[in-house]
């Protein structure tokens, strides 16, 4: 009898090691996810939040032998809430329209990226979110109008939001 109650425990412990496994890989690929449309601030922040409830879940598989109904059950409620707040932090983001100033920067610094490959624009200084204004800023000097224009075409087939403070050099 008292070897059947051990096998139930050890089987107990599998499972919940499992589950254990499981949500890291779910968190990771939750992270993963919200890398991908916010960036790696916000990722970073919800995967500190996804890992409160597997730092004590750890706790309770190495002292498996000593745990109580009462600390499964604090379990459960810090994974409801940390799901909840991550679900809440996300939600935030997407009302505040965070998941387009994140498609804006991606595209402005493929963009400038662009840029610094052309010779004729190799100088230029190109970056994002100048003075919290959510668009490119383009500065610098070119050769003559038509690399002035030329520019000013780029960045209208683009589709990137741009400050374009560039002039002719008259050397």
């Amino acid at each position: 009898m008292e070897s059947d109650a051990r096998q139930a425990g050890r089987n107990a412990k599998r499972w919940f090691s499992g589950g254990i496994l499981a949500y890291g890989i779910l968190c990771v690929v939750a992270a993963l996810f919200v890398h991908s449309i916010f960036g790696l601030g916000l990722a970073s922040g919800i995967l500190l939040i996804l890992a409160l409830p597997a730092v004590v879940s750890l706790r309770i598989a190495i002292g498996w032998q000593r745990q109580s109904r009462k600390d499964f059950v604090f379990l459960l409620a810090l994974l409801i809430a940390a799901l909840g707040a991550a679900g809440y932090v996300v939600q935030g983001n997407y009302d505040r329209g965070m998941a387009q100033h994140h498609i804006e920067e991606l595209k402005a610094n493929d963009f400038a990226r662009t840029l610094r490959s052309d010779p004729a624009y190799r100088d230029l200084k190109a970056h994002f979110g100048g003075k919290g204004t959510g668009h490119l800023s383009i500065e610098g000097t070119v050769r003559s109008a038509d690399e002035l224009a030329r520019l000013n075409s780029l960045v209208d087939q683009s589709g990137v939001h741009a400050f374009v403070s560039v002039k002719v050099n008259h050397r």
